[in-house]
């Protein structure tokens, strides 16, 4: 079985003063989809992101410190979600 590409999503920093944050999604398929929304924070663009791909969030517990913590981002079809800024660096989780 071969392992499907992740879809990269670039979150971007703009010089607008309060929604500074848009996203670029890039499926690997054909042209990269922009997206006219703003956000206030990365974190709201990430969320932005993952539902208007229809993707879910995958968690998981950690019982001594009891509070959840988020391992991946991931479509419908199984592809990883992956974030990063826009000079390539990845974004923590």
């Amino acid at each position: 079985m071969s392992k499907k590409k992740p879809v990269v999503v670039t979150i971007k920093k703009t010089r607008h003063k309060t929604q500074p944050y848009t996203f670029v999604v890039d499926d690997g398929r054909g042209p990269d989809l922009t997206v006219r929304e703003r956000y206030t924070r990365s974190n709201g663009a990430q969320r932005g992101a993952v539902r208007m791909l229809g993707g879910y969030t995958q968690r998981g517990y950690i019982p001594d410190k009891e509070r959840y913590y988020t391992i991946a981002h991931y479509m419908q079809d199984g592809r990883e979600i992956r974030f990063v800024n826009s000079r390539g660096r990845e974004l923590k989780k």
